[in-house]
């Protein structure tokens, strides 16, 4: 064994580096290779993958994700199909002519299936197309649930959510989302006897061996803060579901004329019972003001602790005429203000200013808070207009603006526009982002980021850059990035991704961003490497 297979061997036994002993490292990041297109025949005979989709991840590094496999091996199932690799293992979920269970007439899964979403125990939960002799436009699509190598349909198009009511089925499915406990959480279209536009959807919950419960329907009354004003939930966005099996969703809302469009409200359910976090018309909770929330515009999911994170807009009658937001959360137990349109930006110049918020914040399991923000102000513009912030114990700190300096890229290469991130309990993110330069031009401008709780950051891929797809220390194969797929952040660090190269090829990938506390132990890893490799 090499010495610095002893090191990396060292390392991970401290748990400084969590992905595979044998992957690369590029400054400071830890990458390993999951898997390659046109060099996997783990799938089946004469078999190789590719077409990757988006990849899910779970806090144990299992990485679950769609992907197209064709060879001779695989006559007659060379469609889309679900993948899950776990430390080094592939396994199929589910593919394309499997017969899909729980179908009386033994229907097959066909094209792509959606919404994969997997937790920490390895389960995976997708929605499906089927077909079959059987099958047409009204019972084409179900939610499937997969446990130790066992696929359990939990809803289908077509068929009731209840034995009570049977005159009433589902439309269309939505979702899900499900936690470690295999209590899982979806949106239901309905259709039926009854059914109206103002009834026609609900959020339903699953329990391993029992029956949908119901959690909430559009045409039902939700709990309100004005006395004597009854408001009918009307259209229901969501759910989130976390550990302790709280569900959490967004809710327009029906008041009898009273602008309509704008009525809304976060509501969360929790052993059975409903209640509201904001609505419409509610005072909301800024000091020395007695602005009422207007729209509320977006939840993000619910933490372990029951807290969430929304952006809404204001009322209030000395801002009528301008663009009044803000960013509100229950992180610590009480509903506050996080930002505000018009407020100072904090480490930014005092003249420098929160202009609007145009993306959902997030809130992890440590109640910190990652948010975008456009910003206004004299020496703003187009190139520097928007940025992201990290809040912890209701303090705002900056976590990167376009115009800052990417990291790697050259002096004059610069952030531009943002775009979709993820957010860890580490108080990490990763994100999308446009970058500006000499001789970058589409797609050779987008790249993949991401930041360490201190607010370093790192570029994980970007176009026109060279990446080494073999895990070997001792072996390279670089290869020139095409294109960026974003994929997961789970809450060890770990990154999962799809890069496109320019031979056609693609594959799958894990980055482990550092803690500041571990940059100079992965600093010695990466001298040692470049040492062996190059």
């Amino acid at each position: 064994m090499t010495k610095l297979s002893l090191l990396i061997r060292s390392l991970y036994r401290c748990g400084f580096l969590l992905t595979a002993l044998h992957s690369s490292t590029v400054q400071g990041i830890t990458y390993d290779t999951i898997m390659l297109s046109g060099n996997e025949p783990r799938i089946g005979p004469d078999a190789y993958v590719s077409l990757f989709g988006s990849p899910v991840l779970n806090d144990a590094g299992t990485v679950v994700f769609r992907a197209g496999s064709f060879g001779t091996g695989n006559s007659g199932k060379n469609l889309p199909g679900i993948l899950s690799v776990s430390n080094g293992e592939v396994r199929i979920v589910t593919r394309t002519g499997d017969v899909a269970p729980g179908t009386a007439s033994g229907d097959s899964f066909v094209g792509a299936t959606e919404r994969l979403t997997v937790n920490n125990m390895g389960d995976t939960a997708f929605v499906a197309q089927l077909y079959g002799a059987s099958v047409d436009s009204t019972n084409n699509q179900a939610i499937y649930y997969e446990s130790d190598g066992e696929l359990r349909l939990l809803a289908r198009t077509g068929s009731s959510p209840s034995s009570a009511d049977p005159s009433v089925y589902f439309r269309e499915l939505f979702g899900p989302t499900f936690n470690d406990d295999r209590k899982i959480a979806f949106r239901g279209f309905l259709e039926g006897e009854g059914v109206k536009f103002n009834n026609d959807r609900g959020i339903y919950v699953s329990t391993d061996d029992q029956p949908l419960q119901l959690v909430v329907r559009s045409g039902e009354i939700a709990p309100s803060s004005m006395e004597g004003v009854e408001s009918p939930y009307l259209y229901i966005f969501g759910p989130t579901i976390n550990e302790s099996g709280d569900v959490a969703f967004l809710s327009r809302l029906s008041r009898g004329g009273i602008g309509e469009p704008l009525n809304s409200g976060v509501f969360i359910e929790s052993d059975g019972i409903i209640r509201s976090v904001a609505q419409t018309t509610d005072v909301a909770p800024i000091p020395d003001s007695q602005a009422t929330f207007g729209y509320i515009q977006a939840s993000s999911r619910i933490n372990d602790l029951g807290h969430v994170a929304f952006r809404a807009s204001l009322i209030e009658d000395e801002r009528i005429g301008q663009i009044d937001q803000g960013i509100f959360s229950t992180a610590g137990g009480t509903l506050h203000l996080v930002a505000r349109a018009g407020d100072p930006v904090p480490d930014l110049d005092t003249s420098v200013s929160f202009s609007f918020f145009d993306r959902t914040p997030v809130i992890n399991d440590a109640d910190q808070i990652f948010f975008e923000a456009v910003l206004s102000g004299p020496t703003v513009n187009d190139s520097n207009d928007r940025a992201a912030f990290l809040v912890s114990d209701r303090m705002s700190q900056l976590v990167v603006r376009e115009g800052d300096i990417v990291p790697g890229a050259g002096p004059d290469v610069r952030f531009s526009r943002f775009f979709s991130g993820r957010f860890n309990d580490l108080g990490q993110a990763a994100f999308v982002a446009d970058i500006v330069g000499p001789g970058l031009n589409a797609p050779t401008n987008r790249g993949l980021f991401a930041t360490d709780a201190s607010g370093n950051v790192f570029t994980i891929a970007r176009p026109g850059g060279l990446f080494d797809v073999d895990p070997d220390p001792l072996v390279t194969d670089y290869r020139t990035i095409l294109g960026v797929d974003f994929g997961d952040l789970n809450d060890r660090g770990q990154l999962a991704f799809v890069l496109a190269f320019e031979d056609r090829s693609q594959g799958i990938f894990l980055a482990f961003i550092p803690e500041p506390s571990s940059l100079v132990l992965i600093t010695l890893v990466f001298v040692a490497t470049l040492g062996v490799r190059r």
